[in-house]
């Protein structure tokens, strides 16, 4: 590695990548809200949760798989718990267990087609299949390893 300061190449490539995130993202974001009334991280969340077993996931286990620090997660399960959404089961001195409930499941599957169908619009359905295999490549030379679908 080097201190050399950035290209413009690359300093266009690193704004242009955030800009994409950021809109992506906020596309993604508005039809879930607009469609289920949940926002892309609790529509993965309880996404996450409704394929788990029963429905069940340790807290520190789901906060790795949204990738999200303790903080951002426990502020994300205290709105799903309010809305009824997720229960949190105290294990002791191991942690907590978050449950995803009927309603929770329900909205997941409301939310799930508006998901699919804005991620298609604005990501995966303007892709060529050779382009979303050079982006898996990226994520792995990254060392992003891919999640189960």
């Amino acid at each position: 590695m080097t201190d050399a300061p950035l290209t413009p190449q690359q300093l266009q490539v690193w704004r242009t990548f955030r800009k994409l995130r950021d809109h992506v993202g906020g596309a993604v974001d508005r039809e879930l809200t607009e469609a289920a009334a949940l926002g892309a991280s609790e529509y993965i969340a309880l996404a996450l949760l409704a394929e788990a077993e029963a429905g069940r996931m340790r807290q520190q286990t789901l906060a790795e798989k949204l990738g999200l620090h303790k903080s951002r997660l426990s502020h994300l399960l205290t709105r799903l718990e309010g809305r009824g959404l997720v229960q949190r089961q105290p294990l002791g001195n191991k942690g907590v267990t978050v449950v995803i409930t009927a309603q929770g499941r329900e909205l997941q599957r409301q939310g799930e087609a508006a998901y699919h169908r804005a991620l298609r619009r604005h990501f995966i359905g303007l892709l060529r299949p050779d382009q979303l295999g050079a982006l898996l490549e990226i994520a792995d030379q990254l060392g992003v390893k891919p999640r189960s679908p």
